[in-house]
């Protein structure tokens, strides 16, 4: 199911739309996994049973898109108010402009919005995804790229 979540900007001021995809959604699928695909095994099965099945997963995909069209977004995949945070991605075309910046804070407020509680994450610590998330309250478990966010605190 589609669900508009607000008309957004880029950097460059170019609007776009942030919307949640809820899986299973056979309308959105093939445009979510064609985003993701570079993922590789075993994350393009994950994604593809979240988008084409009912998993007993809360697998929500936030996404900003033109018309459609996703060019960024992110996921999490949660039980009772916990989850797992990524699959953080831009097209490479639109990388600069924000994106992931703005789907991370949508991302967090919707889930904090429907009782989500805990979120966690695995991420290269030298990438610059690991300073993105930083920016947005996940903090270090270990030094292996482990990290955590809570919506009330620990």
């Amino acid at each position: 199911m589609y669900k508009k979540l607000e008309q957004a900007k880029l950097k460059d001021g170019e609007p776009v739309e942030c919307g949640l995809v809820t899986g299973p959604d056979a309308a959105w699928a093939a445009r979510i996994e064609t985003l993701l695909a570079h993922k590789g095994e075993p994350w393009n099965w994950q994604n593809s049973q979240a988008l084409r099945a009912e998993t007993g997963l809360d697998a929500r995909f936030y996404l900003l898109h033109r018309s459609g069209e996703p060019l960024a977004a992110v996921c999490i995949f949660a039980v009772a108010g916990t989850g797992i945070f990524g699959h953080v991605w831009t097209r490479p075309q639109d990388r600069r402009k924000g994106a992931s910046d703005k789907l991370i804070a949508s991302a967090l407020s919707d889930f904090t919005a429907t009782d989500g509680q805990a979120l966690f994450l695995g991420t290269d610590p030298a990438c610059i995804a690991h300073g993105l998330y930083l920016k947005h309250g996940f903090k270090d478990i270990n030094s292996a790229g482990h990290m955590s966010w809570y919506a009330g605190g620990r």
